[in-house]
């Protein structure tokens, strides 16, 4: 079922935009048109066959009979605007007070919980050839490193039996490494201690 178009009388419409825009300055344009059918109905004969009109059907009437009207929407910055000052000013304080650093790596700098989780992943993993780059990425907060680190401690340092783990009740289980390696299957893939460094 099809609406019913509200009647609007375009002329008085524009008047009474053109009326409150030269008493008021409006902040966005959802401001006008809510003044502007405010005005609108107050100025209607009360009868039973009136129908009042929304903000919303001014907002489109306006837009649909392009009536003249110059408060801006509020819609952020358009193409080509420069940004305010108090936008530039509140930019440069972000940039100021985090020195470029997100939060998650403030945390891992500073915060002593991870602080020791790294620690104890350093020392487990003390003397493992090929998880050089695994444990560098967890230091710097990688969670494809720390689930890689996870599961190899679970299934004690085989690639092997990370790939095959049954463990499909683990959370990591879906995201567990090596699962697609096609040329895994020999027990090359093993982690070797370097017994030169565990000694």
């Amino acid at each position: 079922m099809a609406r019913r178009t509200i009647p609007v009388n375009q002329s008085a419409l524009q008047s009474i935009i053109t009326s409150l825009e030269s008493e008021t300055s409006f902040d966005t344009q959802n401001d006008l048109w809510q003044k502007a059918a405010d005005s609108y109905n107050s100025s209607l004969p009360h009868g039973d066959c009136v129908d009042e009109i929304t903000f919303s059907v001014v907002g489109l009437r306006a837009k649909q009979w392009n009536l003249e009207f110059s408060t801006k929407s509020a819609r952020g910055r358009r193409k080509g605007q420069g940004m305010s000052d108090e936008h530039k000013a509140k930019l440069a304080a972000g940039r100021a007070s985090g020195d470029g650093i997100s939060s998650k790596k403030k945390r891992i700098k500073t915060d002593p919980l991870y602080l020791e989780s790294i620690a104890a992943v350093k020392d487990e993993f003390d003397g493992v050839s090929g998880l050089s780059t695994t444990i560098s990425g967890y230091c710097k907060g990688s969670l494809t490193a720390a689930i890689r680190l996870n599961c190899l401690s679970c299934c004690g340092g085989s690639r092997q039996d990370v790939k095959s783990c049954s463990s499909t009740g683990c959370a990591f289980w879906i995201h567990r490494p090596w699962q697609y390696d096609v040329d895994s299957d020999s027990d090359s893939d093993d982690i070797d201690v370097d017994e030169s460094a565990a000694a």
